[in-house]
């Protein structure tokens, strides 16, 4: 990224921009972690929606850094990050030079949350993302089900370290989970489960059992039964929320390039994703009634 020259005003990041500088950081902290601490499943999971993102190919753009870390594995997880600060100044500043990135943190303690931070001074805003550590314990992520695959990063950062992610069933139940325990819907999760239910519908060997138990061990890391996660659900349907399409393409707006975003809402891909998820949650509840009764 070119610099202003001395006294010119400095200038606001496009959406597009903003995406790029923080899929960078995204590479940069993923990699460099993982080849700093050499975690493997069951002792970290890299998921959310950047993991849907950078491993299962999902347009939607994603801020945080989402790991759930086994308790033991946390020891010197400071000392860690601070290690990584250089990394991440190194390396932006070969494709962004005169850009400086700042670690804020940490916080929290069953949360773990740095702030990473990239400005420049012939910018007007900045580039944050969150990189969040949820804490389990000893032996808790073993029953999930997970998998280690390469990231597929589009920019200009390369990660070339294999990351312990979700296998997709065990992304599903993550996202039904949230989806009842949030108290409030988050469109993003919508969206995430219509992503998710899209390749899932290919696997042929996946069982209702199989669904049934990667939502309880979901659930359970995150000390809730599958009786808690089925009440959340129906508030959820009652609320009304899942017909909401106008909303739900309101929001959506945030995380898409403007192009891509238009070519989505011309389709009518945002009505047929706010569908599909309404499907997945009904199942899910279907799966809780016959699993609990």
């Amino acid at each position: 990224m070119k610099g202003s020259s001395t006294g010119a005003r400095p200038t606001a990041l496009t959406k597009t921009q903003q995406f790029e500088i923080a899929s960078a950081l995204h590479a940069v902290v993923l990699d460099e972690l993982f080849r700093a601490t050499r975690w493997l499943a069951p002792m970290a999971i890299f998921h959310g929606g950047t993991s849907l993102a950078l491993i299962r190919g999902s347009p939607r753009f994603s801020e945080d850094l989402d790991f759930m870390v086994d308790e033991r594995a946390t020891s010197r997880l400071g000392a860690t990050m601070q290690k990584l600060r250089a990394k991440l100044d190194l390396a932006m500043s070969l494709h962004y030079p005169d850009g400086v990135v700042a670690l804020k943190g940490p916080r929290g303690k069953e949360v773990v949350t740095w702030q990473v931070v990239w400005s420049h001074p012939a910018r007007r805003n900045t580039v944050m993302v969150k990189v969040e550590f949820f804490v389990t314990r000893a032996g808790a992520l073993e029953a999930y089900r997970a998998t280690h695959e390469l990231p597929s990063t589009k920019g200009v950062v390369a990660v070339t370290t294999p990351i312990p992610v979700p296998e997709l069933v065990s992304a599903w139940a993550d996202k039904i989970k949230a989806v009842a325990t949030r108290g409030e819907l988050k469109w993003r999760d919508a969206y995430d489960l219509w992503w998710i239910a899209r390749r899932l519908g290919g696997q042929e060997d996946l069982s209702d059992q199989d669904r049934l138990e990667a939502l309880e061990v979901s659930a359970g890391l995150y000390g809730k039964t599958l009786e808690d996660v089925g009440r959340g659900l129906g508030a959820v349907v009652a609320s009304g929320a899942l017909t909401d399409v106008s909303s739900f393409e309101a929001d959506m707006s945030r995380w898409f390039p403007p192009s891509l975003f238009s070519r989505y809402r011309e389709a009518g891909l945002f009505g047929e994703a706010l569908a599909s998820a309404t499907r997945e949650i009904e199942r899910a509840r279907a799966l809780i009634v016959a699993g609990t009764a």
